[in-house]
């Protein structure tokens, strides 16, 4: 899931803007139909089952993006022009 939040108004030194995107994930086990393609090829890889080693389930919340925006000038969490790879393996 992600949730993007953006909130704009103009004032008299440009656009004032905040901006926070939330990530939260759970993977609660495995479909049970066939195996990964690790598993297929090495016998002791972890499997993909949604679950960590003592049992529970994976989840996650993530922060991605969180800044604001005021005349030109950015402050927070921010992708950057440096960034040059930022998420490029996601599906």
């Amino acid at each position: 899931m992600r949730i993007n939040l953006d909130a704009r108004t103009q004032t008299a030194y440009g656009t004032l803007r905040a901006f926070v995107r939330l990530d939260a994930g759970a993977r609660t086990g495995y479909s049970g139909v066939g195996q990964s393609g690790t598993q297929q090829r090495i016998g002791q890889a972890f499997p993909g089952l949604g679950i960590d080693a003592f049992g529970r389930d994976s989840q996650f919340v993530n922060v991605d993006k969180a800044f604001i925006q005021f005349a030109g000038m950015t402050a927070g969490r921010a992708s950057s022009f440096f960034d040059f790879y930022a998420h490029d393996f996601e599906f």
